[in-house]
């Protein structure tokens, strides 16, 4: 199924618990201050851990504000619930919490239609990113209701697999965005490094700001004391 479709699913779903905000590409929902902070002394580390984090499976989150409590130890506890239900939602249709699916029957008890894309693709994944916002009525809502609204988000989730089509192992994976020859901890491409795989090993160390090794003094013999 399209995304376009998946969109207007999520639109017309309207859970009494939580909001949804949702992607078809992996995205972060939440800023990160430390690595948009180029004078925190982690930033570079932060950056770097962005970007090389996996492109693959479903990254989902939950947030919740002051509106549903005042108590940081209540809006603790309504997310560990509501991340509970989604974990729990996710396995009962054979996925792991990362949105990779490891149980095929699971996932067919529940939904026959996926078994011809089962067929085609062996190794399935649910794919995106969602954002998952505690409402108040969460904290007067049985687990069981809470359950049925997280069961239904999994069900709309998975219509994105049954209109999949089939991919090559070979072939790139769609939901990863292409490599970008910018530089990724730089704002603009004219601010990164000039490539240095052609250079020699003096050219490569001025290209980096070091010293060559023409500037240090010749090394001295080693002796051994006896």
């Amino acid at each position: 199924m399209k995304v376009k479709a998946i969109s207007g699913l999520l639109s017309r779903f309207r859970p009494q618990t939580f909001r949804i905000q949702y992607s078809s590409h992996h995205v972060s929902f939440l800023p990160h201050h430390v690595a948009s902070d180029p004078q925190h002394p982690l930033c570079t580390l932060r950056r770097r851990e962005q970007s090389v984090r996996k492109h693959e499976g479903l990254w989902w989150t939950v947030t919740s504000g002051v509106d549903l409590s005042k108590s940081s130890v209540v809006r603790s506890s309504c997310r560990r619930r509501l991340r509970t239900a989604v974990v729990q939602s996710l396995r009962a249709r054979g996925f792991d919490e990362f949105g990779h699916l490891v149980d095929h029957d699971a996932l067919l008890r529940v939904r026959r239609d996926l078994a011809g894309q089962l067929d085609r693709e062996h190794a399935l994944s649910l794919t995106g990113s969602t954002r998952l916002h505690i409402m108040p009525p969460l904290l007067a809502t049985k687990y069981l209701d809470l359950r049925t609204e997280t069961d239904s988000l999994m069900d709309i989730l998975l219509e994105e697999i049954k209109g999949r089509p089939p991919r090559d192992h070979h072939s790139p994976d769609p939901a990863r965005p292409k490599p970008s020859a910018k530089c990724n901890f730089h704002p603009s491409p004219s601010k990164c490094p000039a490539p240095v795989n052609n250079l020699d090993g003096d050219q490569r160390l001025r290209s980096r700001h070091l010293p060559t090794h023409s500037h240090f003094p010749p090394q001295q013999p080693l002796h051994a004391h006896i």
